[in-house]
């Protein structure tokens, strides 16, 4: 979650910016929220203190009825542009991706000005991946891609671009020193690495998270 510099110690102790009308009303029209529902009914869910992968309607009509109340200070759900909109000054604070927010950031005269964090009470865990479809025409050229790609100058070449951290420690020693700074400040994930979470496949309920989110952004 991006926002401006002079609130992060201010941010870091106050539960989920977007939902709390106390902090986020001064904010009003300036914020953007994911157009993702697991992401998105998920924030509302760690705000809540349930799962982001809960399976309780209950649980998910509260978040629902969260992100519907919150609305009205929400200038867009957009995934695409949320990076964008915030340097841009279109909105100060943005819900979004750690490396498209960061990226966005260094592009800017003064990156100073912004902070990501993941909010003290949780956030989304990902790992991208690689794989090769089991009835892929040329398996032996994948394995060799995906080999290439896993070397640690490139490897690290990919890191160095998206500004994502990696697993691979081979590209480790590889990374720029700005990058390394940023996913190993603690105050990144104040809550700790226990207070992320990854999104399940949650089956037939999948549906569920989908309408709520049609619902409550209307």
């Amino acid at each position: 979650m991006g926002a401006p510099q002079h609130e992060r110690l201010r941010t870091h102790r106050v539960p989920l910016i977007v939902f709390d009308p106390s902090f986020a009303d001064q904010y009003a029209g300036r914020i953007s929220l994911l157009n993702d529902p697991r992401e998105t009914l998920g924030a509302a869910l760690n705000y809540l203190g349930y799962s982001l992968n809960t399976t309780d309607t209950g649980e998910l009509e509260e978040a629902k009825q969260l992100v519907a109340e919150a609305r009205g200070r929400v200038a867009a759900f957009d995934t695409d542009r949320a990076d964008e909109l915030l340097t841009t000054g279109e909105t100060a604070i943005a819900h979004g991706y750690s490396g498209d927010m960061f990226t966005q950031f260094l592009e800017t005269d003064d990156p100073s000005r912004y902070v990501y964090f993941v909010p003290e009470e949780g956030g989304t865990r990902w790992i991208d991946n690689m794989a090769i479809p089991h009835d892929a025409p040329n398996p032996c050229t994948a394995h060799t891609f995906n080999n290439w790609i896993l070397g640690a100058e490139n490897g690290a070449a990919v890191s160095n671009y998206n500004y994502y951290s990696t697993p691979n420690a081979a590209a480790l020693d590889g990374l720029e020193q700005e990058l390394l700074d940023f996913v190993a400040d603690p105050a990144v994930i104040p809550g700790g690495v226990g207070s992320l979470e990854e999104i399940q496949d949650t089956g037939d309920f999948e549906i569920n998270y989908t309408d709520a989110f049609i619902e409550a952004v209307g």
